[in-house]
């Protein structure tokens, strides 16, 4: 049974030896020509360059992975984010550069799905909702701010429209390059 796994230009084939699929002794890879044999467990799932690539082609659990180490950023800077001497706006700046970045990392190689979209938006407002804090009623009463009064302060600059940005600029990359290139002949 053979896998071929296709990921940032690197493109190698795994020869299980045996049919099942649990640990397999040895692998046959071929990088660029070269044949090399590996032992090692077969996994489901590895990480790469901080990503993780698995047998199915799916993302979710790299979003997951994403997302808590999100939280993890948000919540070691969690001092910074309550502190009454910063304004929402260099809050806001905050959140951009130190826990959008981390959860966006390598986000122009993702398909963005329903549930996907859904788990990034809840992920920002839950952090923008921490950051701008309830609204105070005119009868002395707090509630949290609704989802069109957290778009309004960030202009409808969302994580979701953030990585179609990405991907473009991506696009416009690879469409600039040579044609000999091999970014743009796997693209």
């Amino acid at each position: 049974m053979y896998f071929r796994i296709y990921y940032n230009l690197l493109t190698y084939s795994v020869k299980k030896q045996d049919d099942s699929w649990g640990h397999v002794s040895e692998k046959e890879c071929s990088l660029y020509g070269r044949s090399i044999i590996l032992s090692a467990n077969f996994h489901s799932s590895f990480k790469y360059l901080g990503s993780t690539v698995n047998g199915n082609n799916s993302i979710e659990e790299e979003i997951k992975g994403r997302i808590s180490l999100g939280n993890k950023a948000f919540y070691t800077n969690q001092d910074l984010f309550k502190s009454k001497l910063l304004t929402k706006n260099s809050k806001l700046r905050m959140y951009k550069t130190l826990v959008r970045a981390v959860v966006t990392c390598a986000c122009e190689t993702w398909v963005l799905k329903g549930n996907i979209k859904t788990k990034l938006r809840v992920f920002e407002r839950k952090v923008l909702r921490r950051i701008y804090g309830p609204t105070k009623e005119k009868d002395g009463t707090w509630r949290i701010k609704s989802n069109e009064e957290l778009n309004r302060p960030t202009g409808n600059k969302n994580t979701i429209n953030y990585i179609k940005a990405q991907r473009l600029a991506w696009f416009g990359h690879v469409h600039r390059m040579a044609d000999n290139s091999m970014v743009k002949k796997v693209y």
